[in-house]
């Protein structure tokens, strides 16, 4: 057959084929046998979880405790909320940061009014709305986040499941910070 292969050397070929991968097969199997045990290379394979497993278990359990302490807090300005916020105004890039109702949404004004009032220090009076008193905002904000760390602690006191889950968080907050 012209410009093709015909039967014989179609068989002649995979004969070929199939002796050379034999003898192939043989030979590296007589190497093999000349090789001693422990000359024979071990490869160890080190596996490491990538941090942001981590960073998602340490998430996963701040968001157990924090659903948990605001199911036990009386008080809607203590409650807790997590939230995807811009680094700054001028980019799109965001983090995730958990604060307290008071933080996020200010403090509320009959609330502000109290703490003034309570306040033995004048210089927190005045008003919230101008540049210069930001500090006496600061202020207030500080002596409204000593008061939610205080219920945060009488309810850990009071509740196991709080505190497993506390513990849980710092633990995993451990682990994170160590791989990171």
């Amino acid at each position: 057959m012209r410009g093709g292969i015909n039967w014989t050397s179609g068989m002649l070929l995979a004969t070929f084929t199939f002796c050379s991968f034999i003898v192939s097969a043989n030979a590296d199997s007589e190497l093999s046998k000349d090789i001693p045990a422990r000359d024979i290379e071990n490869v160890e394979v080190v596996a490491q979880r990538p941090v942001s497993f981590y960073k998602e278990e340490m998430q996963a359990a701040e968001l157990e405790f924090f659903t948990l302490y605001n199911t036990l807090t009386e008080n809607d300005d203590f409650k807790i909320i997590c939230i995807r916020k811009a680094v700054h105004g001028f980019t799109r890039l965001k983090k995730r940061v958990c604060e307290a109702t008071f933080i996020s949404k200010g403090i509320p004004k009959a609330k502000r009014k109290e703490l003034l009032n309570t306040s033995k220090s004048t210089e927190l009076r005045g008003d919230f709305r101008s540049n210069s008193n930001k500090m006496k905002k600061a202020a207030l904000q500080q002596k409204y986040l000593g008061q939610q760390l205080e219920d945060m602690q009488e309810k850990l006191r009071t509740s196991p499941e709080l505190m497993a889950k506390y513990s849980l968080l710092v633990s995993t907050k451990a682990k994170y910070e160590a791989v990171k």
